[in-house]
């Protein structure tokens, strides 16, 4: 099994916050692909917008609504661009 098979079930309580990060993933990904392309290079944008909505969805207990997500999500892509030692 190659590991892209998805082996957690989603349980009722958890479906809510799954399906409002699919509507946030629609809503914002271009904006963090388009900035990816600005800061480093288009070539990697769209790996490195999957990993940050994917780093938002492991850690979206960790929200605490203190900032719109919009900029929580674009937190974790700035500290994307600063880990990836090319700016």
């Amino acid at each position: 099994m190659s590991g892209a098979h998805d082996t957690n079930p989603v349980y009722p309580d958890k479906q809510e916050s799954i399906t409002n990060l699919e509507s946030t993933y629609e809503l914002y990904r271009q904006r963090i692909c388009k900035y990816f392309s600005l800061k480093l290079n288009p070539m990697v944008a769209d790996d490195l917008t999957q990993q940050v909505f994917l780093k938002a969805a492991e850690n979206l207990h960790r929200f605490q609504g203190k900032s719109n997500l919009f900029s929580w999500i674009f937190k974790i892509a700035q500290n994307t661009v600063k880990g990836s030692g090319r700016t």
